[in-house]
């Protein structure tokens, strides 16, 4: 390897790609690590700007405090402001209900935010292997073409300025400039999903099907980006042309709609979602199949999707929107033996015959139930809420409004909670209790299983 050549890619890098300004102020975020400690060498030697150092202590490993202590060493012989945040990842998880991982990055990017004024970049340390690693996770997940893109080298005002370089190029850097680095030793534990795709699913590509996979999968991710490029210059173009921006709502002509590829008819309505509240989460490909169906339906047909977005056949529009609860009338779906949609869950209703042997060794929990099947005498449905909704409980007949308070579930959440209906009466909150005139009971002769599971996001 030659030290020249890898500092000639990286500062070419972050010209073509237009990184760094003489105007700008840089946060850097600094693990200790060899990435981060790399970058910060190559920067504090090539640029005269005002930098910060950033660094988070999660308080997950016992060598958190030498990471830390180390950093703010080479900080101050580097002579470069270095600002900490003390943080307990583990417990901000727990209360969050997301992953460690997660909780980490929210964390970091908050914290570097903090520091940050309108001439700030954040720089981040991720590599080539980081943007493999995570083409694949993707990938294994389930993705489209944007997801597939990976990391993307410049995202509002975070830059990466060594994305270009892989871990050994890095590593080569470090050795050559006598830069010690810290080594989190989780890293090297096939203990979580990145750590297996590095530990054991790429050495294996490497010695037994492509030695050179981190630069073909690099180069693809790349192609990706292109292609994402034109597919996003594309919808714009579609939505500038064809959608009329209304109050808390989009309305796109049907007509050209139709005209369109179903893949970019996809495309054009996960835009507007993303317009209308920018966030796409727990919005699936079933949710966009859904509202595509809605093109060949009468008008005043309409679907409800998460985060209280309504879409609605509207003559010859269709319409996407925020609407309060008082103007919503829900769609009511017919259940069937078998698989079932609605929202973001599949529901699956198996008919049992009652033994009373086999249904004591079975199992309940929140999100399977059984029912007296032959209480049913027109046929199960699911909606959510509406006026005057109650259920029977065995404390007496409660209103759906007051068990909502009661389990203080939150106000913009309540209009998505899905119900199992037996004509008017509701037979199950879904992730809630069951009507107790329902029960399996010693003279039950046909038990009804129902399960329910959420479905997968689109990335």
């Amino acid at each position: 390897m030659d030290i020249q050549k890898i500092e000639n890619i990286v500062r070419c890098f972050i010209e073509e790609n237009k990184l760094i300004d003489q105007k700008d102020n840089l946060v850097i975020g600094v693990s200790g690590g060899a990435d981060s400690m790399m970058i910060l060498h190559f920067l504090v030697n090539n640029y005269d700007l005002k930098m910060v150092v950033a660094h988070v202590n999660h308080g997950v490993r016992w060598e958190a405090i030498l990471d830390m202590n180390y950093v703010l060493d080479i900080s101050r012989q580097w002579k470069i402001e270095c600002k900490v945040y003390n943080c307990n990842i583990n417990e901000i998880s727990k209360k969050k209900k997301i992953s460690v991982e997660e909780a980490g990055r929210q964390e970091r990017y908050k914290f570097f935010n903090s520091l940050s004024d309108e001439n700030t970049k954040i720089v981040t340390a991720h590599n080539k292997n980081d943007q493999v690693e995570t083409m694949i996770m993707r990938f294994f997940r389930g993705t489209d073409t944007k997801g597939l893109g990976g990391i993307l080298v410049k995202r509002n005002n975070i830059i990466r300025p060594i994305l270009c370089l892989s871990r050994e190029q890095i590593e080569f850097y470090c050795n050559f400039y006598n830069i010690n680095f810290q080594i989190d030793h989780t890293n090297l534990m096939a203990i979580y999903t990145r750590n297996r795709i590095r530990l054991e699913f790429l050495p294996y590509i490497i010695e037994h099907i492509n030695p050179n996979i981190l630069n073909t999968l690099y180069s693809q991710g790349e192609l990706y980006k292109e292609q994402e490029q034109f597919l996003s210059y594309y919808v714009q173009n579609f939505i500038n042309q064809y959608v009329i921006v209304k109050e808390k709502s989009y309305a796109v002509y049907i007509k050209d709609l139709k005209n369109e590829f179903v893949y970019m008819q996809k495309k054009i309505l996960l835009e507007i979602i993303n317009l209308l509240i920018n966030n796409l989460q727990n919005i699936t490909s079933k949710h966009l199949e859904q509202a595509i169906n809605l093109l060949n339906k009468s008008s005043g047909k309409q679907i409800n999707l998460p985060n209280s977005i309504v879409v609605r056949r509207s003559y010859d529009f269709l319409e996407i929107g925020l609407f309060s609860y008082e103007d919503v009338n829900y769609e009511v779906k017919d259940l069937h033996i078998g698989e079932n949609y609605f929202m973001n869950f599949q529901i699956k209703l198996k008919e049992i015959k009652f033994n009373s042997k086999t249904f004591k060794e079975t199992t309940q929990n929140m999100y399977t139930k059984y029912i007296d099947y032959d209480k049913i005498k027109i046929g199960l449905q699911i909606r959510c809420r509406k006026a005057g909704d109650k259920i029977m409980l065995s404390s007496g007949t409660k209103k759906l409004k007051k068990y909502f308070i009661d389990e203080k579930v939150p106000l913009h959440m309540r209009s998505e909670v899905p119900l199992i209906v037996n004509d008017m009466e509701i037979v199950w909150i879904i992730g809630g209790p069951l009507n107790v005139d329902y029960y399996i009971h010693e003279d039950t002769k046909n038990i009804l299983e129902i399960s329910i599971e959420k479905m997968e996001v689109i990335c």
